[in-house]
């Protein structure tokens, strides 16, 4: 993937396409559409950006990345109605995750200071510089 990218940077996108789409195993599908779809449309090859994206779309509506990125190109080229409609029903998606499992990710405690037994979370102490300290009583991100 990265020499298709390569390719692309030298201005042969058909070259990085036909690299890409090399990627034949199924497992890849969403993964050789999406950099297709990118590489194609860095190129101004709308057409073909518009349906590596909406492939790769079509394959996952679950994953963020990809409803955000293709909703992005839909709206740059003017179809801020689909794209809004994209992001729409990645929210159900999401609605339906917390609804149906408590312990999802996406959910939130009710308090969140408390964690899952109900206990509240100690929250380490934070230095003079606003970072919190680390073993050696360093603050992370300082100099050594």
């Amino acid at each position: 993937m990265l020499t298709a990218w390569t390719y692309l940077g030298e201005g042969n996108s058909r070259k990085a396409l036909e690299l890409v789409d090399r990627l034949r195993d199924e497992n890849f599908g969403v993964f050789r559409d999406y950099h297709a779809g990118l590489i194609a449309n860095v190129a101004n090859n709308q057409a073909e950006a518009a349906r590596r994206m909406k492939d790769a779309y079509e394959a996952d509506k679950n994953t963020l990345r990809l409803v955000d990125s293709y909703a992005r190109f839909l709206a740059h080229r003017g179809d801020t109605a689909q794209a809004i409609k994209i992001y729409e029903a990645f929210d159900q998606i999401l609605r339906a995750i917390r609804s149906s499992s408590p312990r999802s990710p996406t959910s939130r405690p009710e308090n969140p200071s408390s964690s899952r037994s109900g206990t509240p979370r100690k929250v380490p102490p934070k230095s003079s510089t606003g970072l919190a300290p680390r073993a050696g009583g360093r603050a992370m991100n300082s100099p050594p």
